[in-house]
């Protein structure tokens, strides 16, 4: 589920399989096409530009620091 904090502290596994399987982030990832999308089909220059200079800079630092949280819970196992 979404929230502000990161905590993986509640996760007992993790799955690689489905959309997981190519991206660890796929809501991330849809979520980033989904804005880029709404500002090519409505023509707004502004809604692209702050999709690409600020969410996507703030999603990739969001993903980063979740790795890092799920690399420490799972080890090995989260990075095969």
């Amino acid at each position: 589920s979404w929230c502000i904090y990161r905590s993986v502290g509640h996760l007992k596994r993790f799955t690689n399989f489905g959309p997981f399987a190519c991206s660890r982030h796929p809501y991330y990832s849809a979520s980033i096409l989904e804005l880029i999308g709404y500002g090519l089909i409505f023509g707004c220059k502004f809604s692209f530009m702050i999709t690409i200079l600020i969410y996507l800079p703030l999603q990739l630092i969001r993903c980063q620091r979740e790795e890092y949280l799920l690399e420490r819970k799972f080890g090995d196992k989260y990075m095969e």
